[in-house]
């Protein structure tokens, strides 16, 4: 038996046992110790009519179980598989598919993070004086410890107090200083157009002032969103076929790329016309 052969074999007996193994768990209970089990084996089949039957089986009188297994999901399922199950569930069941959409543990992982803010500003503080600013390779490493350390938190304040800092970068310093309000923005789901919309390409190349901003704006839209894009898919889309230069089609690919983690929908994304 080839190689092809044999992973096909097992892929398919593995489907075949978990879809055995899955009606012979008991029924699901407040405090039943199997439901992450049940979870991790709807998500490696990924069938939406499998994972659709189960959901709308516990609604009726168990729908906290039905939403800790849509929770769970979530943190698990790809973007194809849950838009899928999404599109697959009745109209009334908005609470799940909210859920299942990532919004509802997007908000909230979004308000810990901002909550439990702890950032050694110091740290960064001393970073900044003891490094020539002026520097592209500097002024990009401290961008960068910038957006890790206040990834997710919703905090611009270290920008905010070191304008004159911020406006020395250039080219592609300039690209990553802005790419980093993404990762400092990363889950802000409904308002990351509107934080970037200062920075973001409009009709032509640079009529913000810098194409490198753009280009790192429509990197750091694609961050925000990373791995939950769908509904910028267009139009990321349409700015990386509507540019020739290369700086924005760097920053379009990377959105594109990042926001669409998991998604599985990497023929959409052909085109002609970029270079």
């Amino acid at each position: 038996m080839d190689a092809v052969s044999e992973t096909s074999f097992t892929l398919s007996y593995r489907v075949a046992v978990l879809r055995f193994l899955l009606p012979l768990f008991p029924p699901l209970e407040i405090h039943s110790s199997h439901i992450h089990a049940v979870t991790r084996i709807l998500v490696t089949l990924s069938s939406p009519q499998i994972t659709v039957a189960y959901l709308k089986a516990l609604v009726p009188d168990k729908l906290i179980l039905a939403y800790q297994v849509a929770y769970d999901l979530f943190e698990s399922g790809v973007q194809e598989f849950l838009q899928t199950v999404m599109q697959q569930l009745p109209d009334e069941y908005d609470n799940l598919k909210m859920i299942l959409s990532g919004e509802s543990s997007t908000k909230l992982y979004c308000e810990f993070l901002r909550r439990n803010n702890n950032v050694d500003m110091l740290i960064l503080k001393h970073t900044r004086e003891s490094l020539e600013p002026r520097s592209s390779l500097y002024h990009t490493a401290l961008s960068l410890q910038n957006a890790y350390m206040h990834s997710g938190t919703g905090s611009d304040l270290f920008l905010r107090e070191n304008l004159d800092w911020l406006v020395k970068a250039s080219n592609w310093s300039k690209f990553t200083a802005t790419a980093a309000f993404g990762s400092i923005h990363k889950g802000n789901l409904e308002k990351g157009m509107s934080l970037l919309q200062p920075y973001l390409p409009g009709d032509e190349p640079g009529a913000t002032g810098s194409v490198y901003s753009e280009g790192g704006a429509l990197y750091a839209l694609g961050l925000i969103n990373i791995g939950r894009g769908t509904h910028i898919e267009t139009y990321m889309l349409d700015k990386l076929k509507a540019f020739s230069d290369e700086v924005l089609q760097h920053g379009a690919a990377l959105g594109l790329g990042v926001s669409g983690i998991g998604g599985q929908s990497e023929s959409k994304y052909s085109f002609s016309g970029a270079g």
